[in-house]
Order: C-alpha cells, then sequence, then structure tokens
C-alpha cells in the first residue's frame, strides 16, 4: 500500500474553534478598550489645554506681552495666541502659540452641565484667559482666585486646566470627586483619578 502522507494545514473545525475564541476574548475586551480610550480621550483634553496655558504663560514672560487662551465651544478647539490688542479675538496682528482640537466624546464643560470655564473674563461667551508681561493671570475680578477650562466626560467625570493664584499663574489638572464636591490633582489628599 503506497504511503500516503497526510496535507499539512488546518482543518475547518480547527479554525473554527480558533475563531470563536478571538471573536469571545474581542467581546469581552471591547468594553475595556472603549472605556480607556474615552479616558484617555478625557484627561488629554484638559492635559492639553494645560500645556497650552503653560507656553502661552511662558511666552509672555519670555516676551514682555500679554497672551491668550481661549476656549471655543463652536469650533471645540482651544486656542494659545499673541493677543496684541487684548480683545480676545484671533485677527491680523496676532500670532498663534498652539492649538488642541477637543476630541468627540468629550465636552466643553464642568461636572452637572456647568459653564465650560469658570474664573477667565467671557468674550462672545468664550473663555478667554490673560496672562501679563510678567507671567501673572489675570482673571474676572480681583476676588477671583483661580481660572479653569473643564471637560466632562461620556461617562460623567469631569477634569479642568485650572490656573491659580493669580500672581505666579500656576497650571494644574485637576478631577472632580462628587463625594467630595471638590476638584483635586491626581493623587492629592490621597484621591487618585482612576483607582
Amino acid at each position: 500500500m503506497p504511503n500516503r502522507r497526510r496535507s499539512d494545514g488546518f482543518t475547518l473545525i480547527e479554525m473554527a474553534i480558533v475563531l470563536a475564541v478571538v471573536s469571545l476574548i474581542a467581546i469581552i475586551g471591547l468594553p475595556a478598550l472603549l472605556n480607556t480610550i474615552a479616558r484617555t480621550n478625557l484627561t488629554n483634553s484638559a492635559r492639553e489645554t494645560a500645556a497650552l496655558l503653560r507656553a502661552a504663560r511662558f511666552d509672555a514672560i519670555k516676551h514682555s506681552r500679554s497672551t491668550t487662551v481661549k476656549a471655543d465651544t463652536a469650533t471645540r478647539e482651544v486656542v494659545a495666541f499673541i493677543d496684541s490688542n487684548a480683545n480676545c479675538v484671533i485677527d491680523g496682528t496676532d500670532t498663534m502659540i498652539g492649538t488642541f482640537s477637543v476630541p468627540r466624546g468629550v465636552d466643553m464643560k464642568g461636572p452637572g452641565g456647568s459653564g465650560s470655564f469658570t474664573g477667565f473674563k467671557s468674550v462672545g461667551g468664550m473663555g478667554c484667559a490673560r496672562f501679563l508681561f510678567d507671567g501673572t493671570a489675570e482673571f474676572l475680578d480681583a476676588t477671583t482666585t483661580f481660572g479653569a477650562f473643564r471637560f466632562t466626560g461620556q461617562g460623567g467625570d469631569s477634569f479642568e486646566a485650572r490656573v491659580q493664584p493669580a500672581a505666579t499663574g500656576r497650571v494644574s489638572v485637576q478631577k472632580y470627586f462628587p463625594a467630595d464636591t471638590e476638584w483635586f490633582r491626581n493623587g492629592e489628599s490621597g484621591h487618585n483619578w482612576w483607582s
């Protein structure tokens, strides 16, 4: 009898089993992956805005001129620029420092649907953070202790890029904790953002 050699490869049943296992893993892991992407988009929105605030402050100090960061909810952009006439509008005499487009799934608003900014002046409904030539921040009025641009994700978590105090223009990223009704930096007072 001739020696018949079995062909190498996979049978249809083996392929179906592997496909079923891979599909099951994907179904179980997909929600976790989507949640991770949404959280990353949310935290990055606050971090990118904080980076623009820092860049604007640095430019104000370096070149002894005022700079502005504005959050436009209509275009979903945060823009830092040299505002030569201090009107919070990018016009012909202004120079861009940087820009950030807020990703889908991130709302430019605070917890519970509150405003997209606090403590900064409002120009045409947009928050307008201004840094003076010495790096100090200009807030709504003399009694305002901080200014912030706020973002909320699909799961209800809220983050802000905060400038506080006005005298130093220090920029930080904070998360809102509803149980405490307060904002905290990651790890501050035992509050971890994603634990």
